[in-house]
């Protein structure tokens, strides 16, 4: 898990966005973090840390950022194809606490529910929480999701590469500042405990009955991620 950070050091940043580790040198996001207007282009990416503020244990490493890239189909209104790349100005040093995560390539979601993790507002409109959280959330069926989104809105209706997720009966949610984090299945593979299969985009609201939230599939993304992260080994 990564926190990405919008501000002139890293230790005066605002920790706003979350991100996934993929490579020694790539970490993925939504793309509406990489086009913050107020805040600008994130210039750091922090690693290994479960209190995003006060953690600077041994483990804890900070990267500047060299580069980002937003997917070419991202639609900033309807926040379509929300997904994004950033490229580190050198390798990550892996160790306990930082690891590269598994993508799904396969697609064929048999789970009912998954893993959010993220470091944003406990509450709508409240406060960011300093330390890791997670949820479990429910994978809502598309038509019942549609039934949310069904009004004519600049969001549009689900499709493949978007999923629904969240507590249908509210208290269970991602919310702001969430966003960019990743949205994991649980997998029976020492060498790889889960998978990512989606990144947290965007909802109407936080923990309300009836308001799931939207989440990036990144199946529907893997090959653009393949051929910009692993194309060129040498980077």
């Amino acid at each position: 898990m990564a926190a990405l950070g919008y501000g002139l050091t890293p230790f005066t940043a605002k920790w706003q966005c979350g991100g996934t580790l993929i490579s020694e040198r790539y970490v993925m996001t939504a793309a509406h973090c990489l086009d913050y207007s107020k805040e600008g282009l994130p210039k750091y990416v922090k690693l290994g840390m479960v209190n995003v503020q006060k953690d600077y244990s041994k483990y804890v490493q900070i990267q500047n950022v060299q580069s980002v890239l937003v997917n070419p189909s991202y639609n900033k209104t309807g926040k379509m194809n929300d997904i994004g790349l950033i490229m580190l100005e050198k390798d990550v040093q892996f160790n306990m606490y930082v690891l590269p995560a598994c993508l799904d390539v396969e697609g064929a979601m048999k789970e009912s529910r998954v893993l959010a993790t993220g470091w944003g507002r406990t509450e709508y409109l409240g406060e960011a929480s300093p330390n890791l959280l997670k949820v479990t959330l429910n994978i809502i069926a598309r038509k019942d999701c549609n039934k949310v989104f069904n009004r004519p809105s600049k969001y549009g209706r689900l499709d493949n590469s978007r999923m629904c997720a969240g507590d249908l009966q509210g208290g269970k949610d991602t919310c702001q500042g969430d966003s960019g984090g990743p949205i994991q299945t649980l997998l029976q593979n020492p060498y790889c405990m889960y998978r990512i299969v989606g990144i947290t985009s965007f909802g109407l609201t936080c923990g309300y009955q009836w308001a799931p939230a939207i989440y990036t599939r990144v199946f529907h993304f893997v090959p653009w991620i393949e051929h910009i992260v692993w194309s060129d080994a040498s980077y």
